[in-house]
């Protein structure tokens, strides 16, 4: 279930004020925020290394605990089998770590597109991805530790399954009925990797555009 996730928000937002700045935060172990800490977060969204660690360099002032990199450093998690930003998105990390930010975390999407998937998979109508085939899962979940594997300092995941690549909710299934089922079956599937195993935190971004997609985001939740 969602449920599960070690963090769930309907959409995660920075809560610093300049009245921290008065107060430096002492380093820190890095490692993923315990569910009862509070989140003080910043996002970096340019892949100006220059400007990112001028970020970094300021966070301890407003003790900052959470870092999410995203957009033009990482907006995919499967953008990291780039070497090229697998190493950036490295170097950030552990330049957020050596500054005392506690979690330093990446985005990602799911699912993403189609064509990403193993054609084997792609046997429902109209060439969608069979979410029944259990060999699917297994291989989604190989594909989040192979990803996970080269970034391996990072804290954990910003998951947005919303406004994606290939829908979840598009996907052919006779077992799952509603769109509901099929978007926490693939939270889930990816919970199971990055909590279950990795021990990391996984952080649920979405939001709607219409009534009928905040019914399936809330149904999922509820699931």
């Amino acid at each position: 279930m969602i449920a599960r996730l070690a963090r769930l928000g309907l959409l995660l937002v920075a809560l610093t004020s300049p009245g921290a700045a008065q107060q430096t935060s002492r380093a820190t172990p890095h490692g993923a925020l315990r569910s009862d800490e509070p989140v003080r977060g910043w996002t970096i969204l340019s892949n100006s290394e220059v400007d990112d660690l001028a970020v970094i360099a300021a966070a301890p002032k407003y003790r900052i605990n959470h870092l999410e990199l995203s957009h033009e450093v990482i907006m995919d998690l499967n953008e990291v089998r780039d070497e090229k930003k697998r190493a950036l998105v490295n170097r950030l990390v552990d330049s957020a770590h050596a500054t005392g930010v506690r979690e330093v975390v990446v985005w990602d999407h799911a699912l993403y597109e189609l064509a990403y998937y193993p054609e084997r998979f792609r046997t429902g109508p109209d060439g969608t991805i069979d979410l029944d085939d259990p060999a699917f899962w297994a291989w989604l979940k190989q594909d989040y530790r192979e990803m996970l594997d080269r970034v391996p300092a990072a804290d954990g995941i910003v998951l947005t399954f919303i406004e994606t690549g290939a829908r979840a909710e598009r996907q052919h299934s006779r077992v799952m009925n509603t769109p509901q089922e099929k978007l926490a079956a693939v939270v889930n599937a990816v919970a199971d990797v990055v909590i279950g195993e990795r021990h990391l935190n996984l952080y649920a971004r979405t939001f709607s555009y219409t009534h009928e997609e905040y019914r399936a985001i809330i149904g999922a939740v509820e699931c």
